[in-house]
């Protein structure tokens, strides 16, 4: 798998190897020395970025991109429903695995996006209020699905599909613990 920065872009946006971190061209060998060969977490820039933010892309829309506290009545249900159902039942824990992999990538995606504005006006409006009322309702089953739609429109949005689909091909790992789940691991 390629660095979760490394996007591959057409020449005519500026060449082919880019990174989005940076929002910009990566030289050949930089490429070819980190973000290709499976040695990114060596990479300066990997590192710079990698360990910034929360991990957590649903605080990055409501707090760091709405300028909401941290304690949002939406923020909060959400981590009560992770906490008290998420973490309880099994059929849910991939939703909570796929959380913890994909949501810091998504975070600092969302984090760098020209558009973070309008995007997590639209995602806030669109998807976390609707979650946030199925939840209330106690209707689980359309929140998760609301939820899952919401994740994977985000993950289309990024290109990051084949990073999403490589982390599902490895599955679960054994080190899953669904006690500390669902907080959007950032990888040290």
């Amino acid at each position: 798998m390629t660095c979760q920065f490394y996007t591959f872009q057409s020449a005519f946006l500026g060449g082919d190897y880019w990174c989005d971190a940076e929002n910009k061209r990566v030289n050949d060998d930089i490429y070819y020395r980190y973000c290709r060969n499976y040695s990114y977490d060596e990479c300066p820039v990997y590192k710079k970025y990698a360990n910034s933010g929360s991990g957590c892309y649903l605080t990055t829309i409501v707090c760091k991109v709405l300028g909401h506290e941290d304690q949002h009545p939406v923020l909060n249900t959400m981590r009560n429903f992770r906490d008290q159902v998420l973490q309880q039942q099994e059929e849910y824990y991939p939703i909570l695995n796929d959380y913890d992999h994909i949501g810091p990538i998504i975070a600092m995606k969302i984090d760098h996006d020209p558009q973070k504005q309008i995007l997590s006006k639209l995602y806030y409006d669109y998807y976390l209020i609707p979650v946030t009322k199925c939840i209330e309702q106690n209707d689980y089953t359309l929140a998760v699905q609301i939820y899952t739609h919401m994740t994977q429109s985000l993950i289309c949005r990024y290109h990051l599909q084949e990073i999403y689909h490589h982390m599902k091909e490895n599955g679960i790992k054994e080190s899953f613990c669904p006690k500390t789940a669902g907080h959007g691991l950032i990888k040290k």
